[in-house]
Order: structure tokens, then sequence, then C-alpha cells
């Protein structure tokens, strides 16, 4: 999946509207009706359920949601200082 970005300041009018307007949920249903499926095996089969999930929809194999101290300092060192302080501001 690739994120497409947009520089507000070099956007007109119309293209910052666009931007801000919510994508239509055509199939409104059908996204609750999964939503709910994946609610109820997950409070079924509690972790594996998203070890399964997991594997499924982000084609992640992982054999643990646990998070190791050393993965935390990783991503915090990875962090530039302005994103630490919003997320405590956040906090």
């Amino acid at each position: 999946m690739t994120i497409e970005t947009r520089n507000w300041n070099d956007l007109d009018e119309p293209q910052r509207r666009a931007l801000l307007r919510r994508p239509a949920m055509a199939d409104d249903g059908r996204i609750r009706a999964g939503a709910a499926a994946i609610i109820a095996e997950v409070r079924k089969d509690g972790d594996r359920a998203l070890l399964r999930l997991t594997a499924q929809y982000d084609g992640a194999d992982l054999e643990s949601l646990r998070v190791s101290e050393q993965e935390i300092a990783e991503a915090v060192a990875s962090l530039p200082a302005a994103a630490i302080d919003a997320i405590d501001v956040a906090i």
C-alpha cells in the first residue's frame, strides 16, 4: 500500500475541500458484518485469533503480541523529538 502525500500550501481551495471530504462508505453493511465477525473471532479465540488475523490481513506472521523493551527503545529512538513531544501532549 502506498500513502499519497500532499502539501497543503500547494493546494487551491477546491483541492483542499476535496481532501477534507470523507470517502463514501458504499458498502457499509458489508464492512459492519466483517468487523463484527472479527470481533466475535477475537472474543472466542483471544490472542490466537489476533495472531491469525494479523497474518491474514497484514501478512505478518508473529509468534507473540508482546513488544520487547528493546523494540520499544528502538522505536522511540527512531522518532524525531517533535513526534515524541506530540505523543506526550496527546497523552
